[in-house]
């Protein structure tokens, strides 16, 4: 019988036995963790994206450009945009600016409950319909 694969019946022993083994392995494959961590992000994302265009009719909803790589994301209501927070000292040269979620980046719960919040603009009318709100405020 090996001793030395899991040594410990205690389990607060075990535990930490385990938590130091788990790092060092981490530690042993980190570029492969980075790498899967971030194929999984853009896979999940991109899946988002796409059931996101499909949901809201895969066409412009102002002029029915329909190439998906020029296709935005608009909020009818900006108040239900989720923002990261305050950034923190030092980070972005500590400008302590709000940032805006990317719509990917919401969890699919907060997808499904506010797609009747969204419309899919191509580049061009969402630019010219954020730059017709700007104007009206003045």
């Amino acid at each position: 019988m090996k001793g030395d694969i899991m040594p410990f019946k205690d389990p607060a022993k075990r535990k930490a036995y385990q938590k130091q083994y788990q790092r060092k392995y981490y530690l042993n494959n980190k570029d492969a963790f980075i790498q899967r961590s971030v194929k999984n992000k853009r896979q999940r994302r991109q899946e988002k994206k796409d059931w996101l265009h499909s949901q809201l009719g895969g066409v412009c909803q102002k002029c029915g450009y329909d190439n998906p790589a020029g296709l935005d994301i608009h909020h009818t209501d900006s108040t239900l945009k989720q923002k990261w927070g305050l950034v923190r000292p030092g980070q972005q040269g500590g400008s302590g600016v709000i940032r805006q979620k990317g719509i990917t980046d919401y969890s699919w719960e907060d997808l499904k409950a506010k797609i009747h919040t969204l419309e899919l603009l191509c580049a061009n009318c969402h630019r010219e319909h954020h730059a017709e709100s700007d104007d009206s405020e003045e």
